[in-house]
């Protein structure tokens, strides 16, 4: 695959993640949400998703992930912080790129879906925040938001994604995605533990 043809991947599959992460569909105020607070919510509907929008859902996911760790490279202050930050932006880049080349080779091109809209509206939502914090405020923010995600990511793989691939390849590249984001969600654990008694004894 050619340099131009990943770049215009990406960069079709980033249009389609900025309108996820603005979309006006989505409640942005606790004002906006509280008429829908005394409602049971209704049982999600078992969204139809192509391989083509399976793809695209994790390009966008490995694509947050990305651009938050180049976040804490230039915010965190702990060692251990900025370890995870490395190790996890050299695996999920590694991970980017292997779903680009699978795009290409099973000719799919990106696509929208609820799945997508989601992991890009919470993801919004936290790095918002982030950039606001600073020192060890900034180390545990980052941290939970890590845990918080990774799992959130799992969950949408094991639930959303596996059920619902029709490529071979595409099936091993999620597995593969899967059985990495769990090392990473326990990197990020370990971390996060070795942080709290630093937070407790201030």
């Amino acid at each position: 695959m050619t340099p131009s043809l990943i770049r215009t991947l990406s960069l079709s599959a980033l249009a389609i993640f900025g309108t996820a992460r603005t979309s006006s569909a989505w409640p942005e105020t606790a004002t906006d949400a509280r008429p829908y607070a005394s409602r049971p919510a209704p049982a999600p509907e078992r969204e139809t998703l192509t391989d083509a929008q399976i793809a695209t859902v994790a390009l966008t996911a490995y694509q947050i992930d990305i651009d938050r760790n180049r976040m804490a490279l230039r915010l965190a202050r702990h060692g251990e912080v900025r370890r995870l930050a490395e190790a996890t932006l050299a695996v999920h880049s590694n991970g980017k790129q292997d779903i680009l080349l699978l795009i290409s080779r099973l000719r799919l091109f990106p696509q929208d879906s609820r799945v997508m809209r989601s992991l890009g509206m919470d993801a919004a939502r936290t790095d918002l925040e982030l950039p606001r914090l600073r020192g060890a405020a900034f180390d545990r923010a980052f941290v939970n938001a890590e845990i918080t995600y990774h799992r959130a990511w799992i969950d949408a793989v094991g639930h959303d994604l596996l059920p619902r691939v029709r490529s071979h390849d595409l099936r091993q590249a999620l597995a593969a995605t899967a059985s990495a984001l769990r090392e990473r969600l326990a990197d990020a654990q370990g971390v996060g533990a070795l942080l709290q008694p630093l937070h407790s004894e201030r």
